[in-house]
């Protein structure tokens, strides 16, 4: 974040990691390649899980609306849940608001159909390279390549795929060309 402060995070689709999420943080931050880095040492150190799933298009029932992480919609890929929940926030409370003013609880569907909109695809491409994710992590050369391809990307591109802002349409744009582009 500066020069004082750092977020670092881990994803995981494996259960059998969620209980030890802390200590493998803590654990990491021991490693020499980074733990050389991190001048002074940490003093504060703060850990939660956030168990993503596929994504959703109904977040209502009744008047009752899920929002962010209590239904699970964090980008699966990128984490960064704070980010979607605040824009998802603002939709769910635009659609409350219409719905409050009209007097019509059907508006709260307007979230519903706004949040599909803006982020569906995206997250379900980021569900499914998730998935994908765990079984290429299983052999030692494939995370090389994508590595390897990965870095074969341009700054927006790059930036796209870190921040977990790649939809399908957008992959299949441009990963053929990354992976025939000369290394």
């Amino acid at each position: 974040l500066d020069k004082d402060k750092a977020i670092v995070g881990a994803g995981t689709l494996q259960r059998e990691y969620f209980k030890d999420v802390k200590s493998l943080l803590d654990n990491l931050l021991t490693l020499p390649r980074f733990a050389d880095r991190i001048e002074p040492e940490p003093i504060e150190s703060h850990s939660g899980i956030f168990n993503t799933g596929y994504p959703l298009k109904n977040f209502c029932r009744g008047n009752l609306i899920l929002v962010g992480d209590i239904a699970c919609q964090g980008n699966p890929a990128a984490g960064e849940g704070v980010r979607f929940v605040m824009d998802s926030a603002r939709m769910a409370a635009g659609a409350v608001s219409d719905s409050i003013k009209a007097g019509d609880i059907t508006l709260l569907n307007n979230y519903n159909r706004q949040w599909t909109k803006k982020y569906h695809d995206m997250f379900w491409t980021n569900y499914l390279i998730q998935k994908g994710l765990v079984q290429v992590t299983k052999h030692d050369s494939l995370p090389d390549k994508l590595v390897k391809i990965g870095g074969k990307a341009n700054g927006e591109t790059l930036l796209k795929l870190l921040k977990g802002e790649a939809s399908t349409g957008f992959l299949l744009k441009k990963l053929p060309k990354l992976m025939y582009k000369p290394f």
